[in-house]
């Protein structure tokens, strides 16, 4: 799963903590395809951080207080491999000087996580979740079923899947 599609579907629950939020809602907010939310939403559900209700009138919320969830627990539940390189493969790794800095790098970076919670993050943001527009060829894409998206923009964040 992506950390980052994770983070944004917490701080979105975040941001509506009285409110029970539509898979198909987030998915054409935040341009993510439905199947793939509906698969982070199970992995963040299965690890404790949201609560789910399903059939009609469901969808998930935040399970814990926002202050409670920080963001190194996030990133260890939702990417348990996670390392800044493959040293394992490498033919260097026995006499690799990087393995160590690129160690002490990871902890360093996990150790902020560590420190700032989704509640803190909330605090930092400019974006009203609520009142932010889906993108409107993506929510055709997810009508349709069409397999591309078209979104006027480019780069990876037109991901289907």
């Amino acid at each position: 799963m992506q950390t980052d599609y994770a983070l944004r579907v917490l701080l979105h629950a975040a941001a509506s903590p009285d409110v029970r939020l539509a898979i198909a809602d987030v998915a054409a907010k935040h341009r993510i395809s439905r199947n793939h939310l509906m698969k982070i939403v199970n992995q963040l559900a299965s690890i404790g951080l949201l609560t789910t209700v399903r059939g009609r009138g469901g969808g998930f919320s935040l399970a814990r207080d926002p202050a409670s969830i920080t963001l190194g627990e996030v990133v260890r539940q939702v990417e348990p491999t996670l390392q800044p390189a493959d040293c394992g493969n490498c033919v260097l790794h026995r006499g690799c000087g990087l393995t160590p800095i690129l160690g002490d790098a990871m902890d360093a970076f996990l150790s902020v996580l560590d420190n700032k919670s989704l509640a803190d993050a909330m605090a930092e943001s400019a974006v009203d979740f609520v009142r932010l527009e889906p993108e409107l060829s993506f929510a055709k894409f997810e009508q349709d079923g069409s397999t591309e998206v078209e979104t006027g923009t480019s780069g990876s964040d037109n991901r289907s899947e």
